[in-house]
C-alpha cells in the first residue's frame, strides 16, 4: 500500500497493492467509463432507484462524477470549500469526532449515489480508501459496498497500528515512509 498526495497536507489517496492508480483516480476513471457503467447497471439494475433505465443511470453518474472531480482535483475549489463540508460521518448516528474517523463524501445532488470513502486524519485532512456507486440503504447490503467498508476498516486499523491519531502523526508517518 502506498499513500499518494492529491493536495499536500490536506488530501491523500491510497494506492492499494496491485493497482496502477490511487483510489481517487481509479474511481474517477471507472465513473467516466461507459463500459464499466453499463456492466455495473446490468449487475445492479434491481437496486436502481425508481427503476432507472441505463441512460438515466449514466446521466446521474456523469453529473455527480463531474462535481466530485471538480471538487477533489480542482485546487481553487478545494481552498474555498474545505473538505469538512464534503466528507461527512460514514454512519449517520455518529456525533463525536474521534481519531481515524470513517467518512463518506458525496455530492449535494438529491439522492446522490456516488460515494468517496475516506479516513479523517484531522481537520481538513483526509485519506481516501476507495468509493462506490451506492444504491442500497446500507453498505452491508451489497458485496461491492461491503468490500469498501472492509477497506476502510483495514486502513483505519493500519493507521492505528502506525500510531496515527493526528495530522502531525500522519506527517511524521509519511516522512518516515519516504525514508524507507
Amino acid at each position: 500500500m502506498e499513500i499518494i498526495p492529491i493536495f499536500e497536507h490536506r488530501l491523500y489517496a491510497v494506492q492499494w497493492d496491485g493497482n496502477e492508480l490511487d483510489a481517487l483516480r481509479t474511481l474517477l476513471n471507472q465513473w467516466a467509463d461507459p463500459l464499466y457503467l453499463s456492466r455495473f447497471y446490468q449487475e445492479h439494475s434491481r437496486d436502481m432507484p425508481r427503476q432507472w433505465n441505463l441512460v438515466e443511470f449514466v446521466d446521474q453518474v456523469a453529473r455527480e462524477h463531474d462535481e466530485i472531480e471538480m471538487l477533489l482535483t480542482g485546487a481553487s475549489e478545494l481552498e474555498t470549500l474545505g473538505l469538512e463540508t464534503f466528507f461527512v460521518p460514514l454512519f449517520n448516528e455518529e456525533y463525536q469526532i474521534k481519531p481515524r474517523a470513517l467518512r463518506k463524501g458525496r455530492t449535494g445532488f438529491r439522492r446522490s449515489i456516488l460515494r468517496v470513502y475516506a479516513i479523517r486524519i484531522d481537520t481538513d485532512c483526509y485519506l481516501i480508501s476507495g468509493g462506490a456507486i451506492k444504491l442500497t440503504r446500507t453498505m452491508q447490503e451489497a458485496p461491492h459496498t461491503l468490500l469498501e467498508l472492509r477497506k476502510l476498516y483495514r486502513l483505519a486499523d493500519y493507521l492505528k497500528d502506525q500510531g496515527v491519531d493526528t495530522q502531525y502523526d500522519f506527517a511524521s508517518f509519511l516522512s518516515f515512509k519516504s525514508l524507507e
